[in-house]
């Protein structure tokens, strides 16, 4: 079998691992793991990563580990819906959201040796006007506060904590409420919320499953809302979730729809998706790409899935 890894240095957590010696031993744990397996490896870095992703899934490979941050696997899944390559996500990144959701081992040596053999699937992707994400999309106060975030990451501690804490100290003080016009599956409506969030598919309301998918092939849209009033409402309700309680709160809404368009039309909304922040003009249109996404998983994943190849 052959296959294709590509690794972006640049990326904050294999920074941290040193690029080289993360490369090698993957590389040998790869080889390792089956019969007969070749590998090709691509080691970018944050100017070079979209060639090498073009090149990974160009070079016949018959699937391509990935490791990066949420951009650099966000891409790497645009060139898999595009060449119909399954895509293996190595969990190198903060979150691992994705990950997560398809039952990946969050060490990344595990995780390696179980996507060099297990088997094939295709999840459902997402997109904003027409561009696609892996996990979820959110407007309000969250996009504020990732966007500070952002601003003074690479600041050495404890200064940068002091910053961060100042920072949302800033947002929160200043934090209202929202106006949307929602038109969806339901019909068109107006809430006001803190916090608006799009998901490909629904989480998980489990204890201890805080923001993981139960499945990523239902073919849905996960709308949630936050109508609270104050923001402190949003750090309870963060806590309900993680405990499983996502019923205890009336002021949480949580829906299942196929198709979304948000606004009022010509509004500037700040907007968080996959861990990206930018300025959007609405309206903003959601859509769900129903298992349009081949990827690579350990044998145990979800049975759901329906398994395409070994």
């Amino acid at each position: 079998m052959r296959i294709a890894l590509v690794l972006n240095a640049d990326s904050g957590t294999i920074r941290g691992l040193e690029p080289i010696s993360l490369a090698q031993e993957l590389v040998q744990i790869i080889v390792t793991s089956g019969d007969d397996v070749e590998v090709e490896l691509f080691l970018s870095s944050r100017d070079t990563i979209a060639i090498d992703l073009l090149r990974a899934f160009g070079s016949g490979a018959e699937r391509v580990l990935v490791g990066g941050g949420d951009g650099t696997i966000r891409s790497a899944a645009e060139q898999a819906i595009h060449t119909g390559v399954p895509l293996g996500v190595l969990p190198l990144g903060t979150m691992n959201l994705f990950a997560k959701s398809l039952s990946i081992p969050l060490d990344w040596k595990e995780a390696a040796r179980a996507l060099a053999v297990g088997p094939t699937l295709k999840v459902d992707g997402a997109t904003l006007n027409g561009r696609l994400f892996l996990c979820q999309s959110v407007m309000g106060l969250l996009p504020r506060l990732s966007r500070h975030r952002e601003a003074i990451r690479g600041t050495g501690a404890p200064y940068r904590w002091w910053l961060y804490i100042k920072a949302m100290a800033s947002v929160m003080a200043r934090s209202r409420r929202l106006k949307f016009e929602l038109q969806s599956d339901y019909g068109r409506r107006r809430v006001k919320a803190l916090t608006l969030a799009v998901s490909n598919n629904l989480y998980k309301e489990e204890p201890g499953a805080f923001l993981s998918r139960a499945s990523l092939t239902d073919g849905v849209l996960g709308l949630y809302i936050a109508k609270h009033r104050h923001w402190w409402w949003l750090a309870v309700l963060t806590v309900q979730m993680m405990f499983g309680r996502w019923d205890a709160d009336n002021a949480f809404e949580r829906v299942a729809v196929r198709d979304l368009s948000i606004g009022p039309a010509g509004r500037r909304f700040l907007v968080a998706t996959d861990g990206e922040v930018e300025r959007m003009t609405a309206p903003l249109r959601f859509a769900i790409l129903p298992k349009a996404l081949p990827v690579v998983v350990p044998e145990q994943s979800d049975k759901k899935m329906q398994i395409v190849d070994k």
